[in-house]
C-alpha cells in the first residue's frame, strides 16, 4: 500500500490537527519498512507545536498557534451574559414590532358581559358560535356582519333578554372595531329601544353613551362651530346627561353585588359627566362665543364647578387631570386684570391660584404614581 492510499484511508485531518509520521516506507533493496502507525496530533498536544514549527515558516507558526489556542478557550461567563442579553433584546424587538394576535378582545371592565350561551336547539345557536369565533380572532367586522341582520328582529320581538349574550357580542364588536357611520347610526337607534325595553340593564346605557362619545369629547369641542346652534347643542348634551343620571341610579343599586365593577362603572360615568358639564358651561355661558363667564351666579358656572369637583375625586387619574387642566386653563385665558372670578368655591382677583393649580397638575402628570 502506498503512502497516498494509506492517508486517503485515514481521511483528511480536521482543523487543529496535522498528520504526523508515515505508516509505510518503501525500500528499493528489500521489503518495505513498517513504521509506527500514522496518528493525528491535536493542537493541545505538545508535539503539535514542534511539528508546526518544522513545516511552517518561523513568522507564520506562532501566529497560527495563537489563533488555534484562542479557539480552544472555554466560553466565559461574560460571553454567555452578552449572548443572553442579545437574545433578550432581539425577543423584545420582535414582540414590539411583530406582536402576536391576542386570543380575545377584552371587554371593558365597567361592562358586565353575560356568561350564558344560547342552547343548541336555538335557531341562532350556529350564528352565535360563528360570531364568537370571529370575536375571539378579533375579526370584529365579521362578527358584526353575522349578527347585524338579526338586530332589529330581536328588538322588535322583545327577545332582548333571551338574546342578551348575542346583542352584547354585537355591540362589543362595534365598540372594539371601526364600524361604518351607517352601522353606528343603526346601533344607536337600537340601543335607544333597548334602554326603553330593559331600563335596568346598565350595559345598554353604557354602550349608548360610548357610541355618542364624539358629541361630548371636550378635546374635540370647538365653540366657534356653535355660534348659531349652541342652544340645540345644549339640549342634546342635557339629554346625554340624563342618560348618565339614569345609569347612576342602576349603578348605586348594584353596589352590594360587585363593588369592584361598581367602582369602575362609577368612574366611567363620572368621566362622561365631567366632560358634558364642562361643555355645558361653555355653551350656556358663552352662548356661541369663546368668552365664558366666571362669576358664581353666571350661566353654566355651577356646572363647571361640579365638573371641577368630580375631577377632584380622582387626584392621580391621568384622564381627569387633563380635563381639570383644560378647565383651569380656560378660566385663566378668560381672566383679565381687575376681573374677579369664582373658582373652587372662592372668589379671586388675580390668576395666581389658577397658575399654581396648573403647575400642580403638570407635576402630577410628569410624576405618575
Amino acid at each position: 500500500m502506498s503512502d497516498k492510499q494509506h492517508n486517503e484511508m485515514l481521511g483528511p485531518a480536521s482543523e487543529g490537527q496535522i498528520m504526523a509520521g508515515n505508516s509505510l516506507l518503501a525500500s528499493r533493496s528489500g521489503p518495505p519498512a513498517i513504521l509506527p502507525q500514522t496518528r493525528c496530533l491535536n493542537s493541545s498536544d505538545e508535539a503539535f507545536a514542534v511539528v508546526l514549527n518544522d513545516i511552517l515558516p518561523a513568522d507564520v507558526a506562532p501566529v497560527l498557534l495563537k489563533q488555534l489556542e484562542s479557539r480552544r478557550q472555554p466560553t466565559t461567563a461574560l460571553s454567555l451574559l452578552l449572548l443572553l442579553g442579545f437574545l433578550l433584546i432581539a425577543g423584545i424587538l420582535l414582540y414590539i414590532f411583530f406582536p402576536g394576535r391576542k386570543p380575545l378582545s377584552e371587554v371593558p371592565e365597567y361592562l358586565l358581559a353575560p356568561d350564558t350561551a344560547l342552547p343548541r336547539q336555538d335557531p341562532l345557536y350556529a350564528i352565535q358560535r360563528q360570531a364568537r369565533k370571529a370575536l375571539h380572532q378579533q375579526d370584529f367586522q365579521r362578527c358584526e356582519q353575522l349578527l347585524q341582520p338579526y338586530l332589529d328582529g330581536i328588538i322588535e320581538a322583545h327577545q332582548h333578554r333571551h338574546y342578551e349574550c348575542l346583542l352584547f357580542d354585537y355591540f362589543h364588536a362595534l365598540q372594539a372595531g371601526l364600524p361604518e357611520p351607517a352601522t353606528m347610526g343603526q346601533a344607536k337607534g337600537a340601543l335607544v329601544k333597548l334602554c326603553e325595553q330593559d331600563p335596568e340593564n346598565i350595559n345598554w346605557k353604557l354602550f349608548y353613551l360610548f357610541f355618542r362619545r364624539e358629541e361630548y369629547d371636550y378635546q374635540l369641542f370647538d365653540c366657534s362651530k356653535y355660534a348659531d346652534t349652541w342652544q340645540s347643542k345644549s339640549i342634546s348634551l342635557q339629554s346625554l346627561l340624563n342618560r348618565v343620571h339614569e345609569a347612576r341610579k342602576i349603578n348605586r343599586r348594584w353596589l352590594s353585588d360587585d363593588q369592584a365593577r361598581h367602582a369602575r362603572q362609577k368612574r366611567q360615568l363620572d368621566w362622561i359627566e365631567a366632560q358634558i358639564l364642562l361643555l355645558l358651561w361653555k355653551l350656556e355661558g358663552g352662548q356661541g362665543t369663546c368668552r365664558f363667564p366666571d362669576d358664581f351666579a353666571d350661566p353654566g358656572v355651577a356646572r363647571r364647578e361640579k365638573a371641577l369637583a368630580i375631577t377632584g375625586e380622582y387626584p392621580r387619574d391621568r384622564d381627569f387631570l387633563l380635563l381639570r387642566r383644560s378647565l383651569v386653563e380656560t378660566i385663566r385665558s378668560n381672566t383679565f386684570i381687575g376681573n374677579s372670578y369664582y373658582f373652587n368655591g372662592q372668589v379671586f382677583w388675580h390668576t395666581g391660584p389658577l397658575s399654581a393649580e396648573i403647575r400642580r397638575i403638570n407635576y402630577l402628570l410628569l410624576n405618575p404614581p
